[in-house]
């Protein structure tokens, strides 16, 4: 656009008074040296027609993502159905979408089809069915331009002069001809409409990009329906489709297709079986603040609730159906289908869907997506929960968190385990910083914001609800199956004893031979028995305890810094009162003590952390540990050694992890000589690292109390111990030391066994670390 005007008489350019120069603003020359002034004034954006191409190919993902803006528009057009034919038009494939909704008038078609990124659709529902507008951004038309180079447009409409026909004919390349987007223009035609013309629209496009007219297959095409259609099997909640007020009700929305390869059953029924019966059922229900989950167990078994508040930035709030199916023995039994059917169904399937007002969004949920993180988090083992939600209000103990088969993490269904959808209401918004849920511009997803990750967050944490309470009640279904063991195994050891007594086979020392060595299995069973019931009750305890010592071992640092400074002020007061002098030091050496014992308590939780992971010189970290912490074996006479060559590294894996094993094992060797009814040997500690070329080694050996042979396999039990002399200043022994040992140390893919002694020692804990990462 010329804003400047040369003439044969006018050498020099004028000064221009160009449209939309303000009274009371100045143009930027103002105020300047006129004589040096070339021009002034205001100059206006100009388009090249090529926008069109950016719109239409740039914008739009896919050809599935294309077809369903096709689809969505219809809808917003109150149609009752879209069908996709594919056809020929002037001798050439194409695609004909048509539709029986309210169609465009003359002034619809000026001001919204031919206006870029027009408001029209900013209301949230349509006029009739009051149905919800899912075109967000108004170029969404402009999709046709990525499937072909060519399209007719025909749309029959009621108007107040009457029903009209609208017809107009889009060449894209002529269009693309067009210097500015101005005087790119559209040839249309309106009539008035005969007797045989009904409501709706028409877009015939041609000239199929040859990239389309491979993806028109089986595979896109279910795509396509699963976007369009959700299976209906999923609880929509409140999101469930609401009819108008109206006298007329919504008759519904279905799409169709003809002329494309034939589909395979998208298996309704099927869909609903495996649903229906699935091996758990979690409903998400986001209201306002208020966050509520539910988990319902197959066949109703067990049934949690559980409602807490969660502020957001969601103002539809969501829904969530999701079904957990996991391949297990006992799955899937009340369906008369063969279970690799319902497998192959599930991997074809599988996955958490997203329907933002009635239609799925991509890609939640499709092949190769992972919003949630649950396949991520499931490859690389996570063993702690991701959300803030679990973590306060069902978190994982310490003791779990390091003991796989107890750990609720690691049972986390991963994307092939669930099949569920996600109801939510985004709105167009002119407001570049909505905080409510905005999909994106190319019609791929959500925009990253608040809203979008509180979503995540409120869904994620509901599976891992899921998880916490699947893990709960496996862990009971084994322990009634295994009491169901021991009962048959206690009534088969009678029965047998009884047969015995009276088989006259027998010789008389024979049979009290035979009856002994039953009775005594039964009595051993019978103390299996409380000790394991036993153990399970200490073990609760002391998940309690972890969380208590990590909570402890915080508040004692601001706690010593207190008690520094009453230190330091009666150290003052000392100076004058010569009598403060000895309490002032039993209260510094108490503080030492504590001090000792704290580092024990972080170095035990720091231990269960697996994040600080870097290779390291083994010689400094033993030290380290013997230093902090000889003080009990040194004032009970008891040497330290420690063997191990200033070279020797550490594989990557967490130095607190590291600390805690030696430090485990250097005080159970401490109580193993204080519980010794010997002093044959002297009492001595030997620590020794090395590496060879598969593993790093560290072994403990002591001249302890020793284990006996049929022990080696308990003493890795929790709370079973052999130290439990009393008078140890270390305390009676709880049995949990070995077992954290063998924890940690397999978080590392290495392992800890009980080895050979060297001589003169009696005990030898053996731990080997791959020194590849994930070696074995």
């Amino acid at each position: 656009m010329a804003l400047i005007r040369r003439t044969p008489s006018s050498p020099r350019p004028a000064a221009s008074t160009a449209v939309g120069k303000r009274v009371g603003r100045e143009s930027p020359s103002a105020g300047a040296n006129h004589s040096d002034s070339l021009a002034s004034g205001f100059i206006a954006f100009d388009v090249e027609a090529r926008l069109l191409q950016e719109l239409g190919e740039r914008l739009v993902a896919s050809a599935e993502v294309a077809l369903l803006e096709l689809v969505k528009n219809a809808s917003d057009a109150e149609a009752s159905f879209c069908k996709l034919a594919l056809t020929r038009y002037d001798g050439q494939l194409a695609l004909v979408v048509t539709d029986d909704g309210n169609g465009m008038s003359a002034d619809d078609f000026r001001n919204r089809w031919m206006r870029i990124a027009t408001s029209s659709k900013r209301e949230p529902r349509t006029p009739r069915y009051q149905r919800m507008v899912t075109g967000q951004k108004g170029i969404g038309r402009f999709a046709i331009r990525f499937l072909g180079g060519a399209l007719k447009l025909r749309s029959v409409s009621d108007t107040p002069d009457g029903r009209t026909v609208l017809e107009a004919v889009f060449d894209w390349r002529r269009l693309d001809a067009a210097v500015t987007l101005s005087k790119a223009r559209v040839p249309y035609r309106l009539t008035r409409a005969t007797d045989e013309d009904e409501l709706g629209t028409t877009l015939t496009v041609w000239r199929l990009k040859h990239d389309l007219i491979a993806a028109v297959d089986k595979q896109l095409l279910t795509a396509v329906l699963k976007v369009a259609s959700p299976l209906s099997a999923f609880d929509p909640g409140p999101f469930k489709y609401r009819r108008a007020k109206s006298m007329q009700g919504d008759p519904g929305y279905r799409v169709l297709f003809e002329g494309f390869p034939a589909l395979e059953d998208q298996g309704a029924d099927l869909a609903k079986g495996v649903i229906e019966h699935a091996w758990a059922r979690l409903t998400v229900s986001l209201t306002g603040q208020k966050l509520r989950y539910k988990v319902a167990f197959a066949e109703g078994s067990e049934v949690h609730n559980i409602a807490l508040e969660f502020p957001n930035s969601i103002q539809a709030g969501l829904h969530a159906d999701i079904a957990f199916t996991p391949k297990r023995k006992d799955a899937f039994l009340g369906i008369p289908l063969l279970r690799n059917k319902i497998w192959d169904w599930m991997k074809e399937n599988s996955g958490v869907g997203i329907i933002d007002n009635g239609f799925r969004i991509r890609p939640y949920g499709f092949q190769d997506d992972d919003w949630l993180f649950l396949n991520q988090d499931g490859a690389h083992n996570r063993r702690d929960w991701r959300t803030d939600i679990a973590k306060q209000h069902f978190a994982i103990s310490e003791i779990a968190r390091v003991r796989p088969k107890l750990n609720p993490a690691l049972n986390l269904p991963t994307g092939y385990q669930v099949i569920g959808a996600v109801f939510v209401s985004s709105r167009a918004s002119d407001n570049p910083e909505e905080a409510d849920l905005v999909p994106a511009m190319d019609r791929q997803g959500f925009l990253v914001n608040g809203a979008y990750l509180q979503m995540v967050e409120a869904v994620r944490g509901g599976l891992e609800l899921l998880a916490h309470l699947d893990k709960q009640r496996q862990l009971r279904i084994e322990e009634d199956a295994a009491e169901r063991a021991r009962r048959s195994l206690r009534s088969d050891f009678a029965k047998t004893a009884e047969n015995l007594r009276n088989d006259p086979r027998l010789a008389p020392e024979e049979r009290a031979a035979l009856v002994q060595h039953y009775s005594k299995l039964a009595t051993r069973l019978t103390e299996q028995e409380a000790y394991d019931r036993s153990a399970r009750q200490r073990l609760e305890i002391a998940a309690g305890l972890g969380v208590v010592a990590g909570f402890m071992t915080h508040e004692a640092e601001r706690l010593f810094l207190a008690l520094d400074d009453v230190v330091q002020e009666i150290g003052a007061h000392a100076k004058k009162i010569p009598a403060l002098g000895k309490a002032l030091d039993r209260i510094r050496h108490s503080r030492e003590q504590l001090d000792g014992y704290i580092s024990y308590t972080r170095l035990f939780t720091d231990s269960l952390r697996f994040d600080d992971v870097k290779p390291f010189n083994a010689l400094g970290q033993i030290e380290w540990v013997v230093d902090h912490f000889r003080r009990i074996p040194e004032s009970r006479g008891i040497d330290t050694e420690i063997a191990c060559e200033d070279d020797v590294i550490v594989p990557p894996i967490p130095v607190a992890m590291y600390s805690a094993v030696i430090l485990n094992l250097y005080s159970n060797a401490t109580k193993a000589i204080l519980a010794r009814q010997s002093d044959a040997l002297p009492p001595q500690i030997l620590i020794s690292a090395w590496n060879d070329g598969r593993f790093h080694n560290l072994t403990v050996q002591d001249t302890g109390a020793g284990i006996p042979e049929d022990m080696r396999e308990r003493v890795w039990d929790p709370f079973f111990t052999t130290t439990s002399r009393i008078n140890s200043p270390l305390g009676t022994g709880m049995g949990l030391g070995l077992p954290l040992v063998r924890d940690l140390v397999a978080r590392a893919n290495g392992k800890a066994t009980i080895g050979e002694p060297s001589p003169d020692f009696v005990t030898c804990i053996h731990i080997q670390i791959p020194r590849r990462p994930n070696a074995d």
